[in-house]
């Protein structure tokens, strides 16, 4: 469940794959989930006025999502649950929100809704295991800007997050 397509993805980079195995190394050896808004990278975050909220209910898809939010540059937020996910977008206002639809408490497409319905426009992505086919219209008709399955492509992840918040892809989306 952690590896949400960097080992269905094996072939697409080599730095994708070498960085996803010491992801899940370090992954796999933490215990608590990063919370902080920690930039490693400070390439891209001059540019950010907010951070990047991540809402997911697996643990391990969590911790994989804010690592590669982090890995772009990026400041990450988390939460494992629907009512924080909405006190957080509420109180925070994050400049992009990346959520699941199953979550305890409430629903991704909910809190979708609720936002939209509330005057609040931030960008959101839905990275969700749960088939398109079923559940893709339901999140366009919430306010959903995009519906990305599990597990996905990180150059298109990437290039989602760059659409959304403006910014010039780095130069590894150009070589997929």
């Amino acid at each position: 469940a952690a590896s949400i397509g960097s080992r269905k993805y094996y072939g697409f980079l080599c730095f994708w794959r070498v960085d996803a195995d010491r992801l899940l190394y370090k992954l796999n050896r933490s215990k608590a989930v990063d919370l902080s808004c920690a930039c490693e990278n400070h390439l891209y975050h001059a540019q950010m006025r907010s951070p990047i909220l991540v809402v997911d209910g697996d643990n391990d898809n969590l911790k994989l999502l804010i690592e590669i939010v982090k890995m772009l540059g990026f400041c990450a937020i988390a939460a494992t649950d629907g009512e924080t996910a909405l006190r957080i977008a509420i109180e925070q206002q994050p400049a992009l929100i990346l959520l699941e639809i199953i979550l305890p408490q409430m629903d991704g497409i909910s809190i979708v809704r609720h936002l939209r319905k509330n005057g609040n426009f931030v960008p959101m992505i839905m990275i969700t295991s749960l088939p398109g086919c079923l559940y893709q219209e339901q999140a366009f008709l919430a306010g959903c800007n995009q519906y990305m399955e599990k597990p996905f492509n990180f150059n298109e992840l990437e290039a989602a997050i760059y659409r959304y918040l403006h910014l010039s892809p780095s130069c590894f989306s150009l070589l997929g």
